[in-house]
C-alpha cells in the first residue's frame, strides 16, 4: 500500500503559523494486490489531528471491499485521483538535490540556512521536516544574486530551531525540504552541512535614513542640545551680522562637522580593508 500525502497549505492558528489542510482534502491510495482475482478487504483506522478552537485527535475508520467481478471504471474517482496525485509534491533525486540545494547549520544561532535554485521558482513556501520534536520558524527569505558567470540566483531562507527537549542540533542529520510554488511542489533531501549565518546588509538608502533619525535624536541629548543653545544665543548677541555672514557661519560649522565625521569613516574604512574588525556606531 502506498500513502501519499498531498503539499499542506500554511494558515494561522491561535495565533500561531502552521502547515496542514483545510476544508476538504483528498489522499491518494495506491493498493497492490497479490491476487488481482481474489475478494480483498481494507480495514485500519487513520488518526489525524484535527483543530478548530482546540487540537484534538481524530479516529477515521476505512474500511474498503474489493470484489474484483464488481469492479467498474469510475470517470469522476478517477478524475478525483488524479488531481490528488498531482498535488503530491514530487520526491527530487539525491543527485539532483545536491545541485539545486543545500542546508547548513549554525550551531551558535541554532538556525538553518537554506539555500535554493531559484529556478523556475516565483514566490516557494518552504516545509522542514524529518527531524522530530524540532519546530522550525522562518526568520527571513532573500534572494542571492549569482557572483560568478555560469551561477544562478539563489533563494536563501533563515529558520530558527527550536526544540522542547533542549537545545537541537542538526549537523549531518538529514532533513526534507518540501517546496511548494503555485501548481509546483518538489520534495528534497539533504544532508545539513556547518556554515556561519550572516546577517543581511542594510541598503544605503536604509542606513542613510537611520543615521538621520540617529542624528535627530542626538539634538535633544545633554552633550549636544546645550551647544545649541550656545550657537543661538551667539547669533543673537551678533545683530551687526548680515544674514548672509550668518548662514556662511552655519554653512561652515556643518560643512566642519561633516568632513571630520567622513575622515574618520575613511580611516575606519582602511583598517577594515586591511582585515581589521571594528565598527562605528551612529554618532
Amino acid at each position: 500500500m502506498d500513502w501519499s500525502w498531498p503539499a499542506p497549505q500554511q494558515f494561522s492558528l491561535l495565533g500561531m503559523q502552521t502547515f496542514g489542510y483545510q476544508g476538504e482534502v483528498t489522499f491518494p491510495l495506491l493498493l497492490i494486490l497479490d491476487d488481482i482475482e481474489a475478494d480483498t478487504r481494507l480495514h485500519g483506522k487513520f488518526t489525524l489531528s484535527s483543530c478548530t478552537t482546540i487540537c484534538v485527535l481524530t479516529d477515521y475508520e476505512i474500511n474498503l471491499d474489493i470484489e474484483p467481478g464488481t469492479l467498474k471504471a469510475d470517470t469522476d474517482a478517477m478524475f478525483a485521483y488524479n488531481r490528488a496525485v498531482s498535488s503530491v509534491p514530487l520526491k527530487v533525486t539525491a543527485q539532483d538535490a545536491d545541485s539545486a540545494i543545500k542546508l547548513g547549520w549554525d550551531s551558535g544561532k541554532s538556525q538553518l540556512e537554506v539555500v535554493l535554485d531559484s529556478t523556475h521558482w516565483r514566490q516557494p513556501k518552504l516545509i522542514i521536516d524529518g527531524e522530530p520534536d524540532t519546530v522550525f520558524k522562518l526568520v527571513s527569505v532573500n534572494k542571492r544574486e549569482a557572483s560568478d558567470v555560469g551561477e544562478v540566483e539563489k533563494i536563501v531562507a533563515i529558520f530558527d530551531a527550536s526544540s522542547w527537549l533542549g537545545e537541537p542540533e542538526l549537523l549531518g542529520k538529514s532533513l526534507r525540504v518540501t517546496v511548494v510554488d503555485s501548481q509546483r511542489a518538489l520534495e528534497y533531501s539533504s544532508e545539513v552541512k556547518p556554515t556561519q549565518i550572516i546577517a543581511q546588509g542594510s541598503s544605503l538608502l536604509k542606513m542613510m535614513l537611520i543615521a538621520l533619525i540617529g542624528g535627530l535624536i542626538l539634538n535633544v541629548m545633554p552633550c549636544v542640545l546645550p551647544v545649541l543653545g550656545m550657537k543661538l544665543s551667539s547669533v543673537i548677541a551678533a545683530p551687526d551680522l548680515e544674514r548672509n555672514q550668518i548662514r556662511q557661519q552655519f554653512i561652515a560649522s556643518a560643512l566642519g562637522i561633516l568632513v571630520s565625521f567622513w575622515l574618520l569613516a575613511g580611516f575606519i574604512l582602511m583598517l577594515k580593508f586591511t582585515g581589521q574588525a571594528i565598527g562605528w556606531g551612529l554618532r
